[in-house]
């Protein structure tokens, strides 16, 4: 089972992960890629114009708010993005250390 996000052109949503703060690293410091992965998690063609991207800054608000530590990620399909679905694998690499946090998150663009 993935998380699952659908999109039309022009849209984006943001998503909250949240894991232990040994996983994540300080909000400032940790380092988030994005690759696009097939269902067996090798490495895949996406469709075009679908992004991901980190966003420290709201993660740091919810994570003082909330009490606990937040991955805030955006998923964006620009305005000519490809119709179809992919699978995009997120990695939190932790300032010094190995990429100890992960999830693969579907998306969906619908026209």
């Amino acid at each position: 089972m993935y998380p699952t996000v659908i999109l039309k052109p022009g849209e984006s949503q943001l998503l909250t992960f949240s894991a232990p703060a040994w996983a994540i690293g300080g909000r400032d410091r940790t380092q988030y890629h994005f690759e696009t992965v097939n269902d067996a998690g090798e490495k895949a063609a996406g469709l075009r114009n679908v992004a991901a991207q980190s966003e420290w800054q709201t993660s740091g608000v919810l994570s003082d708010k909330c009490g606990v530590r937040l991955a805030a990620i955006r998923i964006l399909a620009k305005e000519d993005a490809e119709a179809g679905k992919t699978l995009i694998r997120i990695r939190g690499e932790p300032f010094g250390r190995r990429p100890d946090y992960q999830v693969v998150v579907r998306v969906i663009v619908i026209k």
